[in-house]
């Protein structure tokens, strides 16, 4: 599919890179599209020292669906408050449909750990609501950390894991919270689990 870009329509990108030899999943916003390049934006905290030139991994999530290329991150500018991301334009797209968000009630038995301030802490709780790009989970303390926190995720045959931006926090009943996060690490295979597991619970809906 031929790249064009209609700026209205695109929710954010998805970009899977290289930061400090760990590949890296985060979510940023378009800025602007120059003649050759692109600029995405996100903050500045969630971002440390990034290798430049790189080839990337990018996904461009937008109202009609999602769609997938690599190009190569040129450099990553940063200012107080934001990072910028200069991309290259990349040549083509490879149309995938609105897969990944797919989002269903579905209750999970998890692990929920937070680093608060040095001290680990782990919470069994369960799952509210789920998709391919994150998960709700129900909590009787708002346990939220700028620090790493993660999840585990019970599933049948397998165990989700990931590493979780955190949201939003929103009052779901008397003296409990849900808590909404984004996967930031989800492997390919957890990947594909969910979104297999929240499209069977979909069609299973209708």
């Amino acid at each position: 599919m031929q790249l064009s870009f209609n700026l209205e329509n695109i929710k954010y990108l998805k970009l899977k890179y290289k930061e400090g030899g760990r590949v890296k999943n985060i979510q940023l916003a378009l800025k602007e599209k120059q003649e050759n390049n692109f600029i995405a934006v996100i903050d500045a905290d969630k971002v440390s020292y990034t290798e430049t030139p790189q080839q990337i991994a990018i996904d461009f999530i937008t109202t009609d669906g999602l769609y997938s290329t690599e190009t190569t991150l040129k450099e990553v500018k940063k200012d107080d408050e934001y990072a910028y991301f200069v991309i290259g334009n990349p040549t083509s797209l490879d149309y995938q449909q609105n897969r990944e968000y797919y989002r269903v009630i579905s209750k999970n038995d998890c692990i929920y750990t937070v680093d608060k301030g040095g001290s680990v802490e782990s919470y069994d709780t369960v799952t509210y609501d789920i998709s391919a790009g994150g998960v709700s989970i129900i909590m009787e303390e708002i346990a939220i950390s700028q620090e790493e926190t993660s999840i585990v995720i019970f599933t049948p045959g397998r165990d989700i894991k990931s590493h979780l931006n955190f949201v939003r926090c929103e009052i779901f009943d008397k003296d409990k919270y849900k808590l909404s996060f984004e996967f930031t690490d989800l492997s390919d295979v957890d990947y594909e689990i969910l979104h297999k597991l929240c499209l069977e619970q979909q069609l299973h809906d209708l």
